[in-house]
Parts: C-alpha cells; structure tokens; sequence
C-alpha cells in the first residue's frame, strides 16, 4: 500500500504547484492519476478491490460536490479529490476531507489577514502619493486575489491524512 500512497503524493504535490502558480489543475494529470491509481491497485496487491476504488472516487466526488455546485470550489478541486478517492478508497477519506477542510480554513485565514494587512498599507502608501483612495485594477487580477489554490489543501490534507494512516496502524 506504500506504494500506493507514494503514487499518490506525487500526483497531487504536482496538482498542488499547478494550482500555486496557474489557478488551474489540468485534466490530464487527473485522468493520468485515475489511470495510474486503477492500474495499481489491480497489479499489485493493495488488498483494495475494484469496488473500494470506486467507492472512494464516488466519496470524494459527493464529498466536494455541494461547493463545487454553489461556486465555492473549482471543478478541478472536484477532480482532484474524486482521484485522490480512487487511491485511498472510501475508508481513508473522512481523514482526508477533514484534514483538508482545516488545512484549507488556515489557508484561507492567512490569505485573508495577508490581504487586509497588505491592502491597507499599500491603501494608506497610495493616499499618501496620490491623495486618492480609488484605485482600480484590471478585472482579472482582481478575480485572482479572490481565489484560493485548494488543490494545495488538498494535497497538504492528503499528506497529513496518509502520513496518520502510516504512522499509527488501524486497530
């Protein structure tokens, strides 16, 4: 099952960059993860039937869904958790959704008081200069200030969740 696990970090560290740097998780790296995933777990001895793998991507997939339909997550957040599934199974995801639910909450909560400390200085640094407080920005920018990459909440939860699977065995 290391093996698995392995796989799988890999995947989504390289989903987490993507979505740092272009907002954007791409579709063939979660089809190749699905690929990959399915692949393992009928070659190798993961103790996970077809049916577990399943289970798990469906989990994933209902786990996410109602922020994906009321816009608070992207679809490629949708994809990447509903592949994550497919590596884990179902029982290894409630560790999952919660580590990411929090990790994604700290996230959130550092983006937001970097937003407000850094939005007032340079406010209160531009009325000095300009003696204006109407500043504008292209729409574009201002969307990207507003989004957050939670493919990395994902991947961090993920770690921390398979990390805890590792280290402290089922009972």
């Amino acid at each position: 099952m290391q093996t698995v696990y392995i796989f799988l970090l890999g995947f989504v560290l390289v989903a987490a960059v993507s979505d740092l740097w272009r907002y954007r998780i791409p579709n063939a790296l979660l089809v190749q993860g699905l690929l990959c995933a399915i692949t393992l777990h009928l070659f190798l001895d993961t103790g996970m039937s077809w049916q577990q793998v399943l289970w798990g991507m469906l989990t994933g997939l209902l786990v996410l869904l109602p922020f994906y339909l009321f816009r608070a997550m992207g679809a490629g957040d949708l994809k990447l958790m509903t592949m994550v599934g497919a590596f884990t199974g179902p029982m290894l995801m409630p560790d999952i959704v919660i580590s990411t639910f929090i990790v994604g909450g700290v996230i959130a909560a550092v983006m937001l008081t970097g937003r407000l400390i850094v939005g007032s200085a340079l406010a209160q640094r531009l009325d000095e200069r300009l003696g204006t407080a109407i500043y504008t920005l292209e729409p574009q920018k201002k969307e990207r200030l507003r989004k957050l990459p939670y493919g990395v909440a994902i991947a961090l939860g993920t770690l921390i969740a398979v990390n805890h699977a590792l280290v402290v065995p089922a009972l």
